[in-house]
């Protein structure tokens, strides 16, 4: 197997879908690998290019799990554990994400969120750029960052998360504990600063032999090398609202749609009030550019926006 093509859905399977079916649009040759609760998979089983990753529900698993967080070698997840995790907001993710690391067996890992909308084909852009230098995506701004914060400026660049790809060569194995946090976004026995998800993982790649490929701001969206929202599309990249939006011509990632889904329905607790706002904004703005409802927050100064992503189309991955 060449690329292992992943995302998923826990929870939140009207938020991934369109996804998963402008990706099979635009890769009609190309299958991707979708992990969720059982009832999330069971909405998937007309699209004939999703492979269901249903996880283990018995207790041989969780106690293969537990065993996991001191072993290094390749680990189990539970269905029960990680929807506790998701619980807790990005800990599901990580504990998902060092399950795949050290359990699937590819050349290249390629990942795309459950609210991005491909406009294009672009596996092809990530992977080769993951044949060259081992780790690709959009850049997150360390040198540069957007959020001014100075202690990050002496560190290497790494890659936004929303569409990347690696080479699990460049990943060091630990102990699961260890990873888990790494793939969190903590780092367990050092301080380095962290800006963001699965950054202590690419930072020890870079230390591996990694070597970062950016993907084309113009395609992808977000920041350039200056941290600067200017491309193509910067008009509607760095509209002029305090939550932004990564629009490209292949692609588009509205971020943290599917927190905003998940607060939505079950309250903002385990989040911060400042990210519940956030996250509350992303998915009131999807849901209602994709799927043409209100949740009750206003999205009007949006509507410039919310026209030109219809008019690309986005409303023919609905169901």
């Amino acid at each position: 197997m060449s690329d292992f093509i992943w995302t998923e859905i826990f929870g939140c399977p009207e938020i991934g879908i369109p996804a998963i079916k402008s990706f099979a649009f635009h890769h009609p040759e190309l299958y991707v690998h979708v992990f969720g609760f059982d009832e999330d998979l069971e909405k998937l089983a007309d699209l004939p290019q999703v492979i269901a990753m249903p996880l283990d529900k018995g207790s041989i698993g969780r106690f293969l799990y537990f065993f996991s967080r001191i072993t290094k070698g390749k680990s189990a997840i539970n269905s029960d554990i990680i929807r506790r995790g998701f619980r807790r907001g990005h800990l599901g993710t990580a504990m998902l994400w060092e399950f795949i690391i050290r359990n699937i067996d590819s050349e290249r890992f390629i990942h795309f969120d459950s609210d991005v909308i491909f406009l294009d084909r672009c596996i092809e852009d990530v992977s080769e750029a993951v044949k060259l230098g081992g780790l690709a995506g959009p850049i997150r701004n360390y040198i540069n960052n957007p959020h001014g914060r100075n202690d990050l400026r002496n560190m290497e660049d790494l890659c936004q998360t929303y569409f990347f790809g690696f080479d699990g060569k460049y990943i060091k194995r630990h102990i699961g504990v260890a990873l888990q946090a790494h793939c969190q976004g903590k780092f367990l026995f050092d301080r380095r600063p962290v800006l963001d998800f699965f950054d202590p993982v690419m930072m020890q790649m870079i230390i591996n032999g990694a070597k970062p490929i950016f993907l084309n701001q113009d395609f992808y969206g977000g920041c350039n090398s200056h941290g600067l929202r200017n491309n193509k599309y910067s008009k509607f990249n760095d509209f002029n609202t305090p939550n932004k939006i990564d629009v490209g011509e292949k692609l588009i990632h509205f971020s943290a749609v599917g927190s905003g889904y998940n607060i939505y329905k079950n309250g903002s607790s385990n989040v911060s009030s400042a990210y519940a706002q956030y996250a509350l904004d992303r998915f009131a703005l999807y849901y209602y550019t994709v799927y043409g409802k209100h949740i009750g927050i206003d999205v009007s100064a949006y509507d410039e926006l919310i026209q030109f992503l219809i008019d690309k189309g986005i409303k023919k991955f609905v169901r």
